[in-house]
């Protein structure tokens, strides 16, 4: 007879006479701890109250084939510590009670039994035959036929025992039994761990696609190495739905509400529940909870098994968690530790493994893959096979690597949780910096400044505050070459300067021999190189651009709607219109130069420190020499600036011209003007491609708008030039080419030049209206007209 104390069957009943040997065989081959409701899972884990609702209607849905009726399999995947067996258990129960479960077979690592698939199949059989007992003569005799059927291949074994019975009943008694359960739950497929998961999965692919029996299966896993690859298979993909849990939008709220119930619980049941207060535990401790499980259900569950200790002060335990109290002697995750222990020491290099991950925990911006490589010297390629086997924690994206667990961090730089896999933060600060200044080193490849270096930069001084200063680090630190990493590229010079100046000043406040000539050198060194890379310029297009960087109006660009593009292509677009109204520019490398402070300004703004720092620089002789900002350069500029809008050809915008003066939509609808629109590139069908570009295509039409905009800065910081004068008295007023095509900006325009001549000009009769507006106050007065 099936006689096992420890399994706990329902739906059916089973009477085994003595003599059916078949029957006992393919009992001793069962293993009732893996079934849903085994006595050894007395406490397995299962959805908390309203909580994964969505996950489980889905699950639901297919099952009663309301949704993806063509799939047999549903793989349920997601990181270590989900709740993948948690939805599992709920399935089980929930269809056991409609009368829909077949079987189940939870795996699991830590029991010898249930981490191989040695006895999957006999007891997938047992629960077959309880559930549907039509089936118990038939599996009878094939077991006494074959007594060894038990020990041949998985679907040997599945197909004569379940397929072949379940079929000749369905097909004879369909119309008696016509609601027969079909659905079989398998949890934890990658803690099987005796190399046959692949096996199991082309077992139930064999089984979905040729037998006459409607089975449907549940697989929940890890998205594992072999799992993934083998349900990316092409004919499997054509049974398979899959159910992500990393997608499941709703979890930190079900987290959220988990953690609420089972403190409410705490707070009615705890033996000292008079001394917990109703405020207990605050917002802010719930929000800290819910960010730090990261969507994954172990950490919250781990947090109120010991929080809920009868035999400690919940308040006092829920402070351990949060490092507000000495842990002491508890350990409040080692639950939690030994899986994360599990998964990195199942790994083949675990020492390079842990330093990846450590790494893009400590960087600010987390793990793009760009900056990983440059620090840790490994190639993209070589981060990806470090991490193929850590699906479970850790996702690896085209170029980004995304950490599935906030707590992973807590405890990896926690040597009591993390023991041998300890990684010293310290130790990781240090090498980010190491590596910043080894790449200042590296001759630069184009495009790389735009990629890779700005990260590492504007955090040097964060890191090194953080760095352990080992004797290696200081040396380099000493005689690190200023002059030399500057002089790889023009533009390093300027993109990092800010970083490089606050990292020198840093390295005063270190306590370290001669830290104070270390940094003055450093600044000494950087002035230099600024000066060198503007020296590489003509002086009308470099002195321009540091007019209108120390004026503020290369501020109106975080706005303009000319650059609303990337900054590189924003960068390129503002240059080219530069050239056109204050100097040609032809060589590649004053270019490249040109540009990178075009692109400075479009990072930083006038008020910010990044700006205040070159404002500095440019305004002292002594640092700057002979680029130092004056009034005669300023007021060069300026005339540049006025002389490209009053000496414009009007033949340049004839078209245009005409269209403005005749426009109905004119003044009213003036910012139409200066919208992008969508192009189409070529007459011929099969050949078009569109894209966004301008209005109105050719340079010259936004040169004439972006000096427009420039002018009221120039001139309310020029000073007194007889020629500018001249220039202004030539303002026209109207039916003029500017005021047609932009009417606000040449208004603006005209009110900067009416107040130059008011302050400079006595003898001038013109009638000074409100000062002229610029930057955010333009923007500000654009929106009130709206």
């Amino acid at each position: 007879m099936f006689h096992d104390s420890q399994a706990v069957i329902t739906g059916g009943s089973f009477n085994i006479f003595h003599g059916h040997r078949g029957l006992n065989l393919l009992q001793e081959a069962t293993l009732p701890s893996a079934f849903h409701n085994s006595l050894h899972r007395s406490d397995p884990p299962k959805c908390h109250k309203h909580t994964r609702e969505a996950i489980l209607d889905k699950i639901m849905e297919w099952v009663r084939k309301k949704i993806d009726r063509d799939a047999f399999i549903m793989w349920l995947y997601g990181a270590a510590g989900a709740g993948k067996s948690a939805i599992a258990q709920t399935i089980a129960e929930l269809c056991e009670e409609h009368k829909l479960l077949l079987a189940s077979f939870f795996f699991f690592r830590a029991d010898s039994l249930r981490s191989n698939s040695k006895k999957l199949v006999a007891t997938i059989a047992y629960q077959v035959a309880v559930a549907i007992p039509g089936v118990r003569g038939v599996m009878e005799a094939v077991i006494d036929n074959d007594p060894h059927l038990l020990s041949r291949s998985l679907i040997t074994q599945f197909t004569a025992l379940i397929v072949d019975p379940l079929e000749s009943l369905f097909e004879n008694s369909l119309g008696e039994h016509p609601d027969l359960p079909n659905l079989i739950i398998i949890d934890g497929l990658d803690e099987c761990k005796d190399g046959t998961q692949v096996q199991v999965l082309d077992m139930i692919f064999a089984v979905g696609k040729r037998s006459k029996f409607p089975f449907i299966f549940l697989v929940a896993s890890r998205p594992e190495l072999e799992i993934s690859s083998a349900l990316g298979d092409g004919k499997i993909r054509e049974g398979l739905t899959r159910l992500p849990l990393d997608a499941d939008i709703t979890s930190l709220d079900d987290i959220k509400h988990f953690l609420q119930d089972k403190f409410d619980d705490i707070r009615l049941t705890h033996p000292i529940r008079s001394d917990l207060p109703s405020s207990w535990p605050s917002t802010k401790d719930i929000k800290t909870l819910v960010y730090k499980s990261s969507g994954q259900f172990i950490y919250a569950s781990t947090v109120i098994k010991f929080v809920s200790s009868p035999r400690h002060r919940p308040d006092h335990r829920l402070e351990i968690i949060l490092d507000l109290r000495r842990k002491g002697k508890d350990l409040p995750f080692a639950e939690l530790d030994a899986l994360y222990r599990y998964v990195l020491s199942s790994v083949e290099d675990s020492n390079t493994t842990v330093q990846i991950i450590a790494t893009a925990l400590t960087l600010s911006y987390g793990g793009d893959i760009s900056i990983l490589t440059g620090i840790l010297d490994l190639s993209p390629s070589d981060i990806k096979l470090h991490l193929i086997d850590l699906g479970s924690l850790v996702k690896y994206e085209e170029h980004f690597l995304r950490i599935l667990h906030a707590s992973l961090g807590d405890f990896l730089f926690d040597q009591a949780r993390s023991q041998e896999l300890h990684i010293d933060r310290r130790s990781i600060h240090t090498k980010i910096i190491q590596a910043v200044l080894r790449e200042c080193l590296r001759p630069q490849r184009t495009g790389d400044w735009s990629v890779y270096l700005m990260y590492p930069f504007d955090s040097l001084q964060y890191h090194c505050s953080k760095a352990e200063l080992t004797p290696e680090f200081v040396a380099q630190i000493r005689h690190f070459p200023v002059r030399e990493a500057f002089s790889q590229t023009s533009w390093l010079a300027l993109l990092s300067a800010q970083a490089f100046v606050d990292f020198a000043k840093f390295i005063s406040s270190l306590d370290i021999e001669c830290a104070d000539l270390i940094s003055t050198r450093y600044l000494s060194e950087i002035d230099e190189a600024l000066v060198f890379s503007l020296n590489l310029c003509p002086p009308p297009a470099i002195g321009a651009i540091m007019v209108l960087l120390l004026s503020g109006a290369l501020d109106i660009h975080f706005s303009n709607g000319m650059v609303k593009s990337t900054f590189d292509e924003g960068a390129n677009a503002i240059l080219a219109l530069h050239g056109l109204i204050f100097c040609g520019i032809s060589d590649k490398m004053q270019w490249e130069i040109l540009r990178s402070f075009i692109f400075y300004s479009l990072l930083t703004h006038s008020e910010d420190e990044g700006s205040a720092l070159l404002h500095g620089f440019l305004s002292d002789p002594q640092r700057s020499q002979h680029h130092a900002v004056d009034n005669r350069m300023h007021n060069s500029t300026t005339k540049r600036c006025f002389s490209y809008i009053i000496n414009r050809p009007l033949a340049h915008f004839p078209g245009i011209r005409d269209w403005a003066t005749k426009s109905k939509r004119r003044p009213w609808l003036w910012r139409w003007r200066k919208r992008k629109a969508v192009i189409t590139t070529s007459e011929v069908k099969w050949q078009q491609k569109q894209q966004v570009g301008c209005n109105k295509k050719f340079e010259p039409f936004w040169a004439l708008l972006l000096a427009l905009q420039y002018l009221p800065y120039l001139l309310n910081n020029a000073t007194r030039s007889e020629e500018l004068i001249a220039m202004a008295k030539t303002w026209p007023y109207r039916y003029h080419l500017p005021a047609s095509l932009f009417p606000h900006d040449t208004k603006t325009a005209g009110n900067a030049v009416k107040h130059y001549l008011a302050r400079f000009d006595g003898e001038s009769e013109v009638e000074v209206g409100p000062p002229p507006m610029c930057g955010a106050h333009i923007e500000a007065e654009i929106l009130g007209q709206k």
